[in-house]
């Protein structure tokens, strides 16, 4: 009977304890690839019109669109979210970018969409690592049921000494004034090797 209800006490304190490290993987986190965004109905800067239509649309639908990403993970933790991706270098001719502010100044890499419709932008919580192409939290971003997190990529210019363009974007043209000194990304100053956001359940 003792070792019984023993059992039974260890089984209750498991299922408590549970939820506090598990965590649940954000169901609406994805990926636009803005170089196949229409240039006739969306605009280059998008703005929140544009940011709520990708949030409406269907990924399962448009997968060049919405690309899938080698080794993207979530982990949201009661309204708290924190990712990691990386873009394989043989499979996608991506990277991870940072959109300007339509209209503004400043720029932003994460932008969470609202079931109301209002927008949340996230650039000092986020590093992206143009080098090794992957997008990362530096710290959580404040998400709750119903939010549509979009991050941002585009096709990207790979260059090699003596100014061959091995790989443009749709509608990009070649650099001729700096193709030695080109990389993949640039300008942003959120451009290192931070190692902060816990990583949990995987995304396919």
């Amino acid at each position: 009977m003792k070792k019984g209800m023993y059992l039974m006490v260890i089984a209750l304190i498991a299922a408590f304890a549970l939820p506090t490290f598990a965590g649940t993987v954000v169901d609406d986190v994805r990926i636009v690839n803005t170089s196949a965004l229409d240039p006739f109905e969306y605009k280059k800067d998008l703005d929140d019109d544009d940011l709520r239509r990708l949030a409406d649309l269907s990924v399962s639908e448009n997968p060049e669109l919405f690309p899938t990403i080698e080794s993207f993970e979530a982990k949201q933790e009661k309204s708290e979210l924190e990712f990691h991706g990386s873009i394989d270098p043989e499979r996608e001719h991506l990277e991870f970018i940072s959109m300007p502010n339509y209209n503004e100044a400043g720029k932003y890499d994460v932008a969470v969409v609202k079931p109301d419709g209002s927008i949340e932008r996230y650039d000092k919580e986020v590093i992206i690592d143009y080098k090794e192409r992957t997008i990362k939290t530096y710290d959580p971003l404040s998400v709750e049921e119903g939010d549509v997190v979009l991050l941002f990529a585009k096709d990207y210019v790979e260059t090699v000494f003596g100014g061959v363009d091995r790989h443009l974007g749709e509608g990009d043209t070649p650099d001729t004034n700096n193709v030695a000194g080109r990389q993949p990304g640039g300008g942003n100053n959120n451009n290192n090797n931070g190692n902060n956001g816990g990583l949990a359940a995987g995304r396919p």
